[in-house]
């Protein structure tokens, strides 16, 4: 065992994964640009932030200039130098004593998938999601603000054109007030949510009246992280409470993040991707981010099963909405079928501005419970997504959601002493109290309104874990209370060093904690490096198999932790496309295969 090269290895791994995220992520599919070349995001310190003045000197002096200010996260949109990389420039900023920290303007791009037979022509959701009966009850108001993030909308739309929100929207990427569609996409999410209903034309988007906000941040080179943030500040200033996000890629960003959290006042809805990708281990961001503010949305077909192009995820997806075959708007007064989360998020966004239609009081907390909470629990969703299930407007504007509720233990087992996450809804910004089978109480790390994070108690059994607040107690979740040390193993027999291969290794911490994970590397030849890998709270690193030094041999690569966590492989062919490395079972009921042919 080379334990000695060990700590030169994982510090330069860890050298090279701090201070920013743009190595730490899956790689841009298809070719497409993980960021702005040339621009840095820089979010400045609380004493320096709101200074604009202070920003522009501090950059000057160290030859950067600003391009942009905002003020909502006290961030800045810097130009950087011709001689320096973005990576070097966003590293090179992390050292100064004003910034709190920097990253790349990372892309984001539209989810969708190729359009489906043109000829289908029923609006087959409406039936799934109950609209018909909803729409006895309530129609939509033009008082509620959808905003619509996007490649813009065809304003002019025969079905859509009523709908409007009176200021139109605004255009981030000419920077003028024509927010129209040159794409589609972004009228295509407009119609789900608010084509105008009962008049004859075309199609009835789930509310028939509303205020659709365009916000053109999405061009033929995808947007940016810094047109998106100009986006959210728009719409928090001019009332938009809900905003839709059919969009994303695989690459963090820390000030996305923080604009959404600032917003406390707009529920995101988000979709979760078309590659069949279970978030839990591989985010999609923005979707993943841990937000109490944020819905995340797969894709269901006509028969309420999973759409086969749906990423998923048990504890970072939330909920189901129609998004195959979907016939919506597009420019130039016409229709068409596609499929994507990008329609499903448009459902439940749609859905959102119905349910604050008739009840304009709601809090975003309530909205979301709402949404949530009278969804149509379905079997095929209970082990995909967060609550099971998918959307159901009629049940959403007639039943009362009050109480706690758990949906998921993450992870639903463990040692004594553990944390474990408790995913629910309900639970109040107020902490209340965890119990454990036997009335055992459970000591409290952190408590959000739809997140607990708590330690397994000393005496704890397995069995039904509940929550209690001042609303009352929630449901019982089962837990299993586990002796073994390890709770989670990944096995990767047959991995290659060989050069060619260009294989990479991705681990994931789904936890707001650090957890350590050890990967033990055995070649062919015998020879055998283990790695020690400390993780810190959500952080996800990918680097080279040659990391483990092994060189020009196949490894067998076993990962195992006290914590659950997430590990995948990619093999990087032509420099481009992204190959998946799928793990093999680890333990007695291992599969033995033959080593791969070299390609």
């Amino acid at each position: 065992m080379r334990i000695a090269s060990l700590i030169i290895i994982l510090n330069l791994i860890l050298f090279f994964a701090d201070p920013i995220q743009a190595q730490t992520g899956p790689l841009p599919h298809k070719g497409q640009e993980a960021y702005v070349p040339g621009q840095v995001l820089v979010k400045f310190k609380s004493d320096t932030g709101r200074n604009v003045t202070c920003q522009k000197d501090i950059l000057s002096t160290h030859s950067l200039q600003a391009l942009k200010h905002f003020p909502l996260t006290s961030t800045a949109l810097v130009s950087t130098n011709a001689s320096e990389s973005v990576l070097e420039a966003a590293s090179r900023l992390m050292q100064l004593d004003e910034v709190e920290y920097a990253e790349p303007n990372y892309r984001r791009y539209l989810l969708e998938t190729v359009p489906n037979d043109p000829e289908f022509s029923r609006q087959w959701a409406h039936q799934n999601i109950q609209s018909t009966r909803a729409w006895s009850l309530e129609t939509g108001k033009p008082s509620v603000i959808v905003a619509v993030a996007d490649t813009g909308i065809d304003y002019t739309h025969e079905d859509i054109l009523d709908n409007m929100w009176p200021g139109l929207g605004r255009n981030f990427i000419d920077q003028n007030n024509d927010p129209m569609d040159t794409n589609g996409h972004g009228t295509l999410i407009a119609g789900i949510i608010g084509a105008v209903g009962n008049n004859a034309k075309g199609i009835a988007g789930v509310n028939w009246r509303v205020s659709l906000m365009a916000l053109k941040f999405i061009g033929p080179e995808g947007g940016t992280v810094a047109d998106e943030i100009q986006a959210i500040e728009y719409a928090l200033q001019r009332g938009a409470r809900v905003f839709n996000m059919s969009f994303g890629s695989y690459q963090p960003s820390v000030i996305e993040k923080e604009a959404m959290a600032a917003a406390s006042n707009i529920l995101f809805i988000a979709a979760a991707g078309n590659e069949l990708n279970n978030n839990d281990f591989s985010p999609l961001f923005p979707a993943s981010y841990d937000l109490p503010n944020i819905i995340s949305v797969a894709a269901t077909g006509v028969n309420d099963n999973m759409a086969s192009f749906s990423n998923y995820g048990p504890n970072t997806v939330h909920v189901a909405a129609p998004g195959s075959g979907i016939l919506s708007t597009i420019p130039g007064d016409r229709y068409r079928l596609y499929s994507g989360t990008s329609m499903s998020t448009a459902f439940v966004s749609g859905l959102a501005g119905l349910i604050l239609a008739r009840n304009p009081g709601f809090t975003i907390d309530q909205l979301r419970n709402q949404i949530l909470r009278t969804a149509d629990k379905l079997p095929e969703l209970e082990s995909h997504i967060l609550t099971g299930a998918r959307i159901n407007a009629h049940r959403a504007l007639t039943l009362a959601v009050s109480g706690p509720e758990i949906f998921r233990i993450n992870p639903s087992s463990g040692q004594i002493g553990s944390q474990v996450a408790i995913l629910g809804s309900g639970f109040l910004n107020a902490p209340g109290r965890v119990y454990f089978p036997d009335n055992i109480e459970a000591e409290i790390v952190s408590w959000r309104t739809d997140k607990i994070v708590c330690l397994v108690p000393e005496e704890a059994t397995s069995g039904g874990v509940r929550v209690v607040t001042s609303q009352g107690a929630s449901n019982r979740k089962h837990f299993e209370v586990s002796i073994f040390p390890a709770r989670t193993r990944f096995s990767f027999p047959f991995a290659s060093t060989y050069e060619g291969w260009d294989q990479y290794l991705v681990i994931s911490n789904m936890f707001e904690r650090p957890i350590t994970v050890h990967a033990l590397a055995s070649g062919f030849s015998g020879e055998s490096t283990l790695m020690v890998i400390t993780l810190q709270a959500y952080e996800k690193k990918i680097w080279s198999l040659s990391s483990f030094g092994i060189l020009n041999d196949f490894i067998t690569l076993h990962l195992q932790s006290d914590d659950f966590f997430g590990a995948t492989m990619f093999a990087l062919r032509d420099k481009i496309n992204i190959e998946p490395f799928h793990p093999m079972p680890w333990g007695p009921d291992s599969i033995s295969i033959t080593p791969p042919v070299r390609r």
